[in-house]
């Protein structure tokens, strides 16, 4: 076992030294305590600002829809259909494709067309946004040929071509489809069925740079 110092043993030299080596350790001590505990707010407020960075974007975002109890509070209104109700913007996987349609609270389902037919889907995403001053229709025809410019995807093709979403109808009475890349007509539904619409609107992002 190691003997103990006895102090007034010492010279006055080596007292110096001693005491130089204690203030030293004790000073290192501080500084480390300081920077630990400095450091952990400045983390927590790092961490709220990128919480709050990502709820306030306002691009907007596709959600899973989960069931009736699904929250539409920030779901994007596209219009309202023949019942008066409001209709909102939503898609399907369908595997080599994802279309753009309808959804409704009254149907529970996400309504597309392909195949000349509508079709119902349980199982799809809405487009919801905090602001909804991000979106702009824009009214174009099959003529025009800037019918992308600004246009937000809404699916893609099984080309691996991009889908835009269209809105044709008349107030109370529209519907939500997607714009045939190759025509550059609308596809939706009249009843049961799929036509075609040479005049419509697309959903365009009013900050194109958000793009």
């Amino acid at each position: 076992m190691a003997s103990c110092i006895k102090l007034n043993s010492l010279s006055t030299k080596q007292l110096t030294i001693i005491c130089s080596l204690i203030a030293t350790v004790i000073t290192i001590g501080v500084v480390v305590a300081i920077t630990i505990r400095n450091g952990s707010p400045n983390l927590q407020e790092s961490n709220i600002q990128k919480y709050a960075f990502k709820i306030e974007s306002p691009e907007p975002q596709w959600i899973q829809f989960v069931d009736e109890e699904t929250s539409l509070v920030n779901a994007f209104n596209a219009g309202t259909n023949s019942d008066s109700e409001p209709i909102y913007v939503c898609r399907v996987n369908l595997g080599d494709v994802i279309l753009p349609g309808a959804y409704s609270s009254s149907q529970a389902s996400c309504q597309v067309t392909y195949g000349y037919f509508i079709h119902e889907h349980t199982e799809f995403e809405i487009l919801i946004a905090e602001d909804h001053s991000i979106f702009v229709w824009q009214d174009v025809n099959s003529y025009d040929d800037n019918v992308s410019n600004g246009a937000l995807i809404g699916g893609i093709s099984a080309s691996k071509y991009d889908i835009k979403i269209a809105k044709v109808g008349r107030k109370d009475d529209e519907r939500i489809g997607r714009v045939d890349w190759t025509t550059k007509e609308a596809l939706s539904s009249i009843g049961q069925y799929e036509h075609k619409f040479r005049e419509y609107q697309v959903l365009c992002l009013y900050d194109y740079s958000l793009l």
